[in-house]
């Protein structure tokens, strides 16, 4: 939803955010998929690890990261999951536990 609204209010990007917004959810859903929905948290890092590996796979020959030399890529993919991790794990931990207290989870 968040990429059909950037597009819509005129980002520099355009339609790539269209497919940037189902790269990053199919990678998200794909995580919580694997445990079928019923164990959030362990959901939440196969997600992480699924949301790493579409979105850095999709970028990897959107920007022809093939042509870079094999540790800069490798870097590349250390800083791109402890981005997600920290994100869309972390952030969403804290969040999640948060909802708990407030007794809007489980």
């Amino acid at each position: 939803m968040a990429a059909i609204i950037e597009m819509a209010i005129g980002s520099a990007w355009g339609v790539s955010d269209l497919i940037w917004g189902i790269m990053q959810g199919a990678g998200t859903e794909i995580g919580f998929a694997l445990t079928g929905y019923k164990k959030p948290m362990l959901g939440l890092w196969f997600s992480t690890i699924t949301s790493t590996i579409i979105s850095f796979g999709y970028n990897y020959f959107n920007a022809s990261y093939n042509k870079f030399p094999v540790n800069f890529t490798l870097a590349l993919l250390v800083i791109w999951f402890v981005s997600i991790f920290i994100f869309s794990g972390i952030i969403i931990f804290i969040i999640y536990k948060i909802l708990q207290k407030a007794k809007l989870a489980k």
